[in-house]
This record gives C-alpha cells, sequence and structure tokens, in this order.
C-alpha cells in the first residue's frame, strides 16, 4: 500500500500543511521574489494592479492576492482547492489588513464565475500541478476580459534541476509526506525550504512544459503572442540560462516559464489538448552533459542511502546544495555539483541504520 494519502487528503498534505506553517514575516519574505522577478524584468507592479479587479487561481496561503493588493489592486477575489489554504490566505489578508478580497475553495477546472469577470488573472506555479492542465488553463482564459491581462507561471522543461528532483520522487516515493514533513522540521530547515521540498517531492502531479507547447495553448486560449520573462531571482533557472553563457542553457534546461500576458480574443468554449498531461509534461530531448552524466551519478547517490531517513536527509542536503550553487552569479559548476552529490552520499552511508 502507497505510504502516502491520495486524492484531497494528498493535497492538504502536499501544499495546505506546509503553507500553514508560514508567518507574517516569513510571509513578507515570501512575496520579495515577485518584487525582484517585476524589477528585473522592468514591471511596474503599480501600474499593472491599481484599481484592477484581480483573480488569483490557485491561490496558496495567498502571496500572490497580497502582491496585488499590495500594489493597489482595487479587489481580489482567490481560490484554491484546499480548505486549509482557503483558510491560510483569510488568515494572512486579515493579519495584512487586506478588507477588499474574497476567497473560496473551488477546482481550476470549473470556476464559478462568468466569463470575462476580471482584468487580471494570476496563476503563479499552479497548472502543472493540476489534472487536467488544458482545462485549467481555459478556465483562467475565461474568465479574463478581453483585453486584460494575466500572469501565468509555469516549470519550463528540461535541466539539471528536474532531473535531480524527478530523482528524489522515485527515491522517496514510498516515504510518507508526514514522516518526511516531520524529518525535515527535525533538522531545522526553514518553512519555504520544507515547502519547496515537500511540493517537489511529493505533489501528484508535476510536470514541466517548453516555451513551444505552453505558447501554442496560451494562444489556443486567446492570448497574444509573448515570450518568457528573462530575468529574475538569481537562481531562477530562466535568469540562469539568459545570463550565463550558452552552456547554462543546458543546463538550465528551457527555464522558468513566465509571462505577462495580454487577452486578444474570446476564449473557446472547449481547450485544446495541446498541454500533455503525462507525467512529465512537454516531450524534451535532453543534452548528453545531463542525460549521461547525471543519471549514473545518482544511481551510486540513491545506492549508497539504506534508510528513509538517509534518503530524506540526503535529498534535503542536496537540493539545498543545488540552490546555493544556483544563487552564485556565476556559471553553473557541474563538476562541483557532482562532487557534492558523491560528498552527501558519503555522508548518508556514514550514518549506518540511523
Amino acid at each position: 500500500m502507497d505510504a502516502n494519502l491520495q486524492g484531497e487528503k494528498r493535497y492538504e498534505q502536499v501544499y495546505g500543511a506546509t503553507f500553514a506553517r508560514y508567518t507574517q514575516q516569513e510571509m513578507i519574505e515570501f512575496i520579495e521574489p515577485f518584487k525582484v522577478r517585476f524589477g528585473r524584468n522592468k514591471l511596474d507592479a503599480r501600474s499593472i494592479f491599481e484599481g484592477k479587479k484581480c483573480f488569483d487561481a490557485g491561490c496558496g496561503n495567498g502571496r500572490g492576492a497580497l502582491f496585488m493588493l499590495m500594489n493597489g489592486a482595487a479587489h481580489v477575489t482567490a481560490c484554491d482547492f484546499s480548505s486549509q489554504n482557503v483558510e491560510s490566505t483569510r488568515s494572512f489578508l486579515r493579519q495584512f489588513g487586506f478588507e477588499n478580497a474574497e476567497v473560496f475553495e473551488s477546482s481550476l477546472e470549473s470556476i464559478p464565475r462568468p466569463d470575462e469577470t476580471f482584468d487580471f488573472v494570476w496563476c503563479n506555479g499552479v497548472i502543472m500541478h493540476t489534472r487536467y492542465p488544458n482545462r485549467c488553463l481555459n478556465e483562467i482564459a475565461r474568465i479574463l476580459k478581453v483585453g486584460g491581462k494575466s500572469w501565468i507561471y509555469v516549470y519550463g522543461s528540461g535541466g539539471l534541476y528536474w532531473r535531480t528532483i524527478y530523482r528524489f520522487r522515485r527515491m522517496l516515493h514510498d516515504v510518507a509526506v508526514a514522516d518526511c514533513m516531520a524529518a525535515l522540521q527535525l533538522m531545522r530547515y526553514e518553512t519555504r525550504y520544507v515547502a519547496e521540498f515537500i511540493d517537489d517531492w511529493f505533489a501528484t502531479y508535476l510536470r514541466s512544459y517548453t516555451h513551444k507547447d505552453l505558447s501554442a495553448a496560451l494562444e489556443a486560449a486567446g492570448f497574444a503572442p509573448a515570450e518568457p520573462l528573462p530575468f529574475g531571482m538569481a537562481y531562477d533557472t530562466s535568469h540562469r540560462r539568459n545570463s550565463y553563457g550558452l552552456l547554462e542553457k543546458d543546463l538550465m534546461g528551457e527555464g522558468d516559464l513566465r509571462y505577462l500576458l495580454h487577452k486578444t480574443k474570446q476564449t473557446p468554449v472547449r481547450s485544446q489538448q495541446i498541454l500533455s498531461d503525462g507525467e512529465y509534461g512537454s516531450d524534451f530531448e535532453w543534452p548528453p552533459i545531463i542525460a549521461q552524466r547525471m543519471d549514473p551519478a545518482f544511481e551510486r547517490f540513491a545506492a549508497a542511502l539504506a534508510t528513509d531517513w538517509q534518503r530524506i536527509a540526503a535529498a534535503a542536503h542536496l537540493q539545498r546544495e543545488l540552490r546555493l550553487q544556483m544563487t552564485k552569479p556565476e556559471p553553473f559548476d557541474v563538476e562541483a555539483y557532482f562532487q557534492t552529490m558523491d560528498r552527501v552520499a558519503s555522508y548518508a552511508a556514514n550514518c549506518g541504520g540511523l
């Protein structure tokens, strides 16, 4: 029997329970990357949101809703599939003093709002986690007015980061989410890292897409053609692939697919099935530096880990080290990463039966 809960209860574990751990100060820090990404892409958040009627699709604990309200949104409606996330969002709205908002529980497959209701629709890192991504994208576009704008973020295909995460997901498949969260808390990882690890390792659906596939789906839903925003946080794969040369493009894959979109046409009643709802999303040809080097190194890594505790500790350590290396303002040192992988496996193996 699978050690993890399924369906709605699993969603509550992976997203509701982790997002509920944030404090008000941690929420402020959680919103900061939006400010950085807007700034580095020369987007004026105040002019984009001020006076607008906005919708946050898949709101999590409400950081997108708060970001829009902090930049002058007239009203924000937010929804999430998790009842705990709905309560977390309501709580943070109260803590930050915003009353011009509404939060309700709903799937994105069928959003209970009329066509072309909102001036702006925000959907940050949600579509690739849904069961029916095409249907959800169509609903997001449907409730947006023609002439309105949307922020959409989806994981981009390829890259050393996602190759690592896919291997962790297989390695930790039989570890219970609750046990993993408890172990990470004992290791004293900050809330944002616990949330990131649990999301990456245990989300029921975790897909990544090519710009070609996603842009075709966006245009079919009524959006004007757009390119992904090139810059962001230092560790964003999009920022790295646009900052450090050709090799970085192989190492970072398609990059994070973040768009500020403009809806120019009415959304069709039925969505086209453009985005794959398979396990990995878009088909992607991995470059040799990842496909031929990464897998043998990971086989050595996994073979050294005998217990659930070792697997959790080693995965968390390696993912944290990967994030730290990606944060450095310099080309990614792939040899150092493989050395880190061997070193972490050695640490874990020396722990014996812990």
